[in-house]
């Protein structure tokens, strides 16, 4: 019985041992899942697609529905999102809804907001990736505290600059393109007019 006791007690302990160790390895998963997810670096892109190759240097246009004016941006940029920083700027382009231009100059990131990752990628696509290694992309959306100088001086105006990126694979749908909030305006994605791309770098 003595004997019985002793060899139900070590096989329960090695049990509890491999439970522990399988559970352990599961938080590690799980761990590594959301450091992917939340990124070292993050680079975002707001990309033109040329012979089937995406690469930086494109411009994205979006629209305020109260008004009807639309602003164009070019950019490129990156965050830590773990420790909340982030740098890039581009250019912007503000038309009235007849065409007219408003304003016109150059913004750049003054701070991080948010980021979430939605995976996916280029692969069923057949494009190319010039911007970075194809396992590096990411749909997402990241929003970015922005600073807008138009030419000709003055001391511009923030805004926050959301950044969308919808790729086949992305555990949900999102609008393609990029948002702007900035004073009364709220700039949204205009279908098929831009596309943007993150990268998850290590």
């Amino acid at each position: 019985m003595q004997f019985m006791f002793r060899a139900v007690l070590g096989v329960g302990l090695v049990l509890c041992a491999i439970i522990a160790a399988t559970t352990t390895a599961a938080a590690t998963d799980r761990e590594a899942q959301v450091d992917r997810a939340r990124g070292h670096i993050v680079r975002w892109d707001i990309v033109q697609i040329t012979n089937g190759v995406v690469v930086p240097g494109g411009t994205a246009v979006s629209r305020d529905a109260a008004t009807g004016d639309s602003v164009s941006l070019t950019g490129s940029g990156q965050a830590k999102p773990a420790e909340r920083q982030a740098s890039g700027g581009g250019t912007f382009v503000h038309r009235h809804a007849d065409g007219t231009l408003f304003a016109q100059g150059v913004y750049y990131v003054t701070g991080f907001a948010s980021w979430e990752s939605l995976g996916g990628s280029l692969a069923s696509t057949g494009l190319i990736d010039g911007v970075g290694p194809a396992n590096d992309q990411s749909a997402g959306e990241m929003a970015l505290r922005v600073h807008l100088v138009p030419n000709g001086g003055g001391s511009g105006f923030d805004g926050v600059l959301t950044i969308h990126c919808n790729l086949p694979g992305a555990i949900r749908e999102i609008e393609e393109g990029f948002s702007l909030d900035v004073g009364s305006f709220h700039f949204a994605p205009v279908a098929g007019q831009g596309f943007t791309l993150f990268h998850i770098l290590h």
